[in-house]
């Protein structure tokens, strides 16, 4: 009998761990993603074309069928195609969504843009309105003559004793897309002068597709913090190169409006395991706040994508004994992990 009752044990424990364990990806058709614990939940936004759209679930592995909600569209043909990068971002105890878009069939009218929710515990439960279009005055811009509002991948970041800033893909002197960032007003919800912190001048950086390379790319910046430390990682070369990876730029604690102010490093993660065109990444704590998680879209196209065969893995930030964070390299698609801790 007490076999028996050993047996059973075993067998429950063993379909917990089996429960408990996960593979990517954890959600398909989920280009740009972005992840935000809150109120029990996960909440998963990603790139939907004509909306934004917000997926939640209690355990990281439902995210591939959890509730989906359409959080916002928009009447105004002047920004209401292409929307895409959704982030969840928190200020002041009021959700935010930073997003991208454009007017119809208009490359050229990418702005990056911010949407009001509440002050509710979750931002599955706002109700959004437009708050506004992140984009300097004009001389204070992009492109040559400093005029050029074209931006994309806006986020969010604070740097203590420094202020909030705003991140953005914009368009360098010679028309490369850059890594800038702006002093943010969040009372008025303004945005300063651009200054361009990262551009594309290593090879890995400039894989254009097809085997080509060209100007090269900077885009998708995105904050991590640990500790005291503070470092922004962003994606370089272009989608359609299974090169497409991530970069990461540590703030040595000067003006963070100099490009002095941050060291370059990477690619810090990049095309492995069957995954290739790796990027536009996000980091999420773990639900009881002691792990780090990273999470990029990939695809199994060799050759890389910029389509909606993307989709999205999350993997551990490990942090050295230095408090340096250490990538893992994508793994294959049937590698199982534990979860988030706390989950």
């Amino acid at each position: 009998m007490r076999f028996l009752q050993l047996t059973s044990i075993f067998g429950l424990l063993m379909q917990a761990q089996q429960v408990l364990c996960f593979t990517n990806p954890i959600r398909e058709n989920a280009a740009d993603p972005d992840i935000f614990y809150a109120d029990g939940h996960y909440h998963m936004t990603y790139t939907s074309g004509d909306r934004i759209e917000i997926t939640r679930a209690s355990v990281i592995e439902e995210l591939r069928r959890g509730e989906t909600k359409v959080i916002w569209t928009d009447s105004n043909e002047g920004r209401n195609d292409a929307m895409w990068a959704p982030e969840i971002h928190r200020v002041d105890g009021v959700w935010y969504m930073f997003y991208s878009s454009r007017a119809m069939n208009d490359k050229n009218s990418l702005r990056t843009r911010v949407l009001r929710g509440c002050n509710g515990p979750s931002p599955f439960d706002c109700e959004y309105s437009f708050q506004a279009d992140l984009v300097p005055p004009p001389g204070k811009r992009g492109g040559k003559d400093g005029n050029d509002a074209w931006s994309i991948d806006g986020s969010y970041i604070v740097i203590p004793g420094k202020g909030r800033f705003h991140l953005v893909s914009m368009k360098y002197k010679n028309g490369v897309a850059a890594i800038a960032i702006a002093k943010l007003d969040t009372k008025n919800w303004t945005v300063d002068q651009w200054h361009v912190i990262s551009t594309p001048d290593q090879a890995w950086e400039k894989k254009m597709g097809g085997g080509k390379s060209g100007l090269g790319i900077n885009e998708a910046p995105f904050p991590l913090y640990h500790g005291d430390d503070i470092w922004i990682t962003f994606s370089a070369s272009h989608c359609k190169d299974a090169g497409y990876s991530l970069g990461l730029l540590k703030y040595n604690g000067g003006d963070p409006l100099k490009k002095s102010s941050w060291e370059k490093s990477g690619p810090i993660v990049s095309a492995a395991g069957g995954n290739y065109g790796v990027g536009h990444n996000a980091f999420f704590p773990s639900p009881d706040g002691k792990q780090v998680w990273n999470l990029f879209h990939a695809t199994k196209k060799s050759e890389g994508s910029c389509g909606s065969d993307r989709f999205a893995m999350i993997q551990q930030v490990i942090f050295d004994k230095d408090g340096n964070p250490g990538f893992d390299q994508p793994r294959a698609l049937d590698a199982e992990m534990a979860p988030p801790s706390g989950q």
